[in-house]
């Protein structure tokens, strides 16, 4: 499945931000214990002190930051297995194969497998699990609690989360076989906090008012940042007064005060509407603002704010890829903003800002992305119209598991009244589950919305390579071929891989009603057609031979075919045409 690149990239921590000497100390002390688990609250700086470590570890390692969406195990295992072969190509792949079946088997019997593909790993790996916290889905957890319950030799992992993860840490914790690092440990000393003012914003702190700063902070990194910027900012002589402000009611004002105070004038809505999106970059706020008729912003002045925010010495803006185009903002500091921006936005303008937003991800090709912020602007014509223009590209690559995912972001009323996504269920049916009485459910309720002079031919030619697959599977071979035949005149050139589809069922029910040689002449055509040699192509072909070779029970040619297919769906990451090249071999 495609993933966000950006997910796998350890958050760059700038050199003005303070080493924790004694965090370091105590990681490197017990470096040998393979799981390492830092929890604390938002703002406490466990990502940071992460990162930091990393930049003196001398081995390899991945980071990959956990979201929501992870709570599903095919994506989670697409994360972590992405992550691993950043640094070993060729490693998981018998996990690899498996995440992309179908249908997966028993959390325990998945632990197994994963466990050993760690094991069989050529180097040591340090594997860091960021916001671990989101993960809710009790497979995942009884997952870890497997691997670290007999972890592989060579492979430590980190677990990075704002609470106590349900693992089973007794035993780890009776044979010292887990490092943790608590909110208590993350606090700023006194003395941490003067070396923080010092390194970060080249001042010297007396120590009085660093602990005025520690103790109305009560050490929470975040806080302490900016309450340092404050006193930067502010007559030394009534910073220890300001102090006691923090926690007299609400942090919440207090950084955002701070916040508003350390951005150019003007640009406070900027950051107000960064607080709507997981990620993003100057040109998704430029067509924000400006498409929604914002001028007080000038484009020039959010580059400016942009750079004025990560230069800041304070974890506000966290960047996510080394080329600084795509940032986030800090947990915590996402959630203040959010609630600030609804508090002085109509739900009018924040939708309008959403569905701006999913016109821009679309247009970038994160089209997951897209649907999302489309629905969440209750656009849901967007949100249809990409799943509409993405589906092709999705079932070329066999990710039809993420094709459900998207179906599954759009209400069902909307999905039962529009006959193109009725037609993917229905695909779908076939393609995933095997369900082909809920296959004629999709396609009965497709055909109410048909009509051949009104239907675009997109549509038409869907419909029909789908209906020839289902009339097959009701072992009604002329309808089947009567379908077929339909769908091949009506499809789309850039439907390719539905028109390979219905070849399928259109060589099947050839052979079947009038005669395999017939059946063997539209092979022997396909292969001529198709050079020179598209390797996707090919691998759609052979697996049409394969099917018709089955059918003729030409068990040499069989295995050949499904050598082929072997090998190309291998190489071109199709696992599900690769599993079934090793079925028919």
């Amino acid at each position: 499945m495609a993933i966000l690149k950006t997910r796998l990239y350890k958050p760059s921590v700038k050199k003005k931000f303070v080493i924790r000497d004694r965090l370091f100390a105590k990681l490197n002390e017990e470096l040998d214990r393979p799981l390492k688990l830092i929890v604390a609250g938002a703002g406490y700086g466990k990502s940071v002190l992460m990162s930091q470590w990393l930049d003196t570890y001398d081995k390899k390692y991945c980071w990959i930051s956990l979201e929501e969406d992870c709570n599903e195990l095919h994506i989670f295992l697409s994360y972590f297995i992405a992550g691993i072969q950043q640094q070993f190509p060729e490693g998981m792949q018998h996990t690899a194969k498996l995440n992309s079946s179908n249908i997966m088997p028993s959390g325990e019997v998945i632990g197994q497998l994963l466990n050993n593909d760690l094991q069989a790993l050529p180097e040591s790996l340090f594997i860091v699990l960021d916001d671990f916290h989101v993960i809710r889905n009790k497979i995942i957890t009884a997952i870890f609690n497997q691997i670290i319950s007999f972890p592989p030799e060579n492979v430590q992992i980190a677990l990075i989360s704002r609470l106590d993860p349900p693992l089973n840490k007794t035993k780890l914790q009776a044979y010292q076989k887990i490092c943790e690092i608590r909110m208590s440990d993350l606090r700023f000393s006194v003395n941490e906090i003067v070396k923080v003012a010092k390194q970060s914003f080249e001042i010297e702190m007396d120590e009085g008012v660093a602990s005025h700063i520690e103790e109305g902070t009560e050490g929470w990194a975040l806080s302490v940042y900016l309450k340092i910027r404050e006193f930067v900012f502010k007559d030394p002589a009534t910073a220890e007064k300001s102090t006691e402000y923090d926690h007299a009611g609400t942090l919440t004002p207090f950084l955002f005060n701070l916040i508003e105070a350390a951005l150019p004038p003007g640009t406070e809505r900027l950051l107000l509407v960064t607080a709507l999106f997981d990620r993003f970059d100057l040109e998704l706020i430029k067509r924000v603002l400006g498409e929604n008729g914002d001028t007080s912003v000038m484009h020039e002045d959010l580059g400016f704010a942009l750079q004025k925010l990560n230069k800041l010495g304070s974890p506000l803006l966290i960047g996510l890829d080394d080329e600084k185009k795509w940032f986030r903002l800090h947990h915590f500091i996402r959630e203040i903003l959010y609630k600030r921006l609804v508090q002085i936005n109509s739900t009018d303008q924040i939708e309008k800002y959403y569905r701006v937003a999913g016109l821009y991800f679309a247009d970038q090709g994160c089209y997951e992305e897209g649907i999302k912020y489309a629905k969440l602007g209750n656009d849901l014509e967007t949100a249809v119209n990409i799943i509409e223009s993405g589906c092709d590209r999705l079932m070329d690559k066999g990710e039809n598991l993420r094709l459900q995912r998207w179906l599954d972001m759009i209400p069902v009323t909307t999905l039962s009244t529009n006959p193109l996504l009725q037609v993917i269920s229905a695909y779908l049916c076939d393609t995933i589950y095997y369900d082909y009485g809920a296959m004629r459910n999709y396609m009965d309720q497709a055909a109410k919305y048909l009509d051949d002079k009104n239907s675009y031919r997109r549509l038409l030619g869907a419909y029909a390579a789908v209906h020839a697959c289902l009339s097959a599977q009701e072992k009604n071979l002329p309808d089947a071929l009567q379908w077929a035949d339909r769908a091949l005149d009506t499809l789309l050139p850039e439907q390719k891989f539905l028109r390979d589809y219905v070849l399928n069922y259109k060589v099947l029910a050839t052979s079947m009603v009038r005669s395999a040689a017939e059946a063997q002449a539209l092979i022997n055509n396909l292969e001529i057609i198709s050079k020179p040699p598209d390797n996707r192509r090919l691998l759609r072909i052979k697996v049409i031979k394969l099917m018709f070779d089955w059918t003729q029970a030409n068990h040499r040619n069989l295995k050949l075919s499904g050598k082929i297919v072997v090998d190309i769906g291998k190489q071109e990451g199709v696992w599900w045409l690769y599993k079934m090249g090793c079925y028919y071999m």
